[in-house]
């Protein structure tokens, strides 16, 4: 039973990873786009691009440790 909701989070995790990276490209895509010199949405767009490789990177190793046999 821990092991199946153990998938889930990782598979949670791994979700809400690429929704940040998918995030972060929509902004870096509009901000080049558009004309605005501000800094922060390319500091957001780093931030959620770090959380967002993170998140993936965590939930890939949760899934190999699941994967593995005791």
């Amino acid at each position: 039973m821990t092991t199946r909701s153990n998938y889930r989070t990782a598979a949670g995790r791994a979700t809400l990873g690429s929704v940040a990276l998918l995030a972060a490209f929509v902004i870096v895509a509009l901000q080049a786009v558009g004309t605005g010199y501000d800094q922060w949405p390319n500091l957001l767009a780093i931030l959620l691009a770090v959380v967002g490789s993170g998140l993936r990177i965590e939930a890939a190793i949760a899934k190999l440790d699941n994967d593995t046999p005791s």
